[in-house]
């Protein structure tokens, strides 16, 4: 599945980034504002896709707002052997940056590692969604796009709790978060990968 994606909005990428930081900075406020649950997990979601969206917005946009897919779409289908060596590579990139950052025990050691950590690890989920599967294994390339999403999000959820000090958080975060990587795990084998999520 390639994470292609035609907008026209009838105004320029840096309009949508704009807006999206915008609403991104107010799910962040209010999400450390309220204290209800279930407000805080649709804020976290909110803060991570309008940081998403206004990372990829000069990639999917043209200055005049029409939408750029052949900017966010390799031109060639890869087979499925390709696909997944390409897929572990991006993977193994991002490990070995992970692998740096060490095992935080404390909370704001954890805070301060997911905050380098998270740009990376969304800038890896792009860049896998550059590749483009063969058409055979496109629903579950889909699928574990989907997948991984749902656990950057709960890595982002994670983050936050760390930053406020909320270990119950922290440790709902990431039992979540440990359940979506163990079904991208289930996808990335699908596929055929060896690294991703392994």
């Amino acid at each position: 599945m390639g994470l292609a994606v035609s907008v026209d909005l009838g105004w320029p990428w840096w309009v949508t980034t704009i807006i999206a930081a915008a609403v991104a900075v107010a799910a962040v406020v209010a999400f450390f504002v309220t204290r209800h649950p279930l407000a805080r997990g649709v804020l976290a979601t909110l803060a991570v896709q309008g940081v998403v969206l206004a990372a990829v917005a000069p990639a999917l946009m043209d200055d005049g707002g029409a939408g750029s897919t052949a900017a966010m779409e390799p031109s060639a289908e890869l087979t499925s052997a390709d696909y997944a060596r390409q897929a572990d590579a991006n993977c193994a990139r991002f490990s070995k940056f992970a692998a740096t950052l060490g095992n935080p025990s404390t909370l704001p050691g954890t805070a301060s590692m997911f905050y380098r950590m998270m740009p990376a690890f969304w800038n890896a989920w792009m860049e896998q969604g550059l590749l483009r599967p063969p058409l055979e294994e496109r629903p579950v390339a889909g699928r574990w796009m989907n997948a991984m999403r749902s656990y950057g999000s709960s890595l982002e959820a994670v983050r936050y709790a760390a930053a406020r000090g909320d270990k119950q958080g922290v440790n709902d975060a990431n039992r979540l978060a440990n359940r979506q990587a163990q079904e991208a795990a289930r996808l990335s084998s699908r596929l055929g990968m060896k690294v991703c999520f392994r």
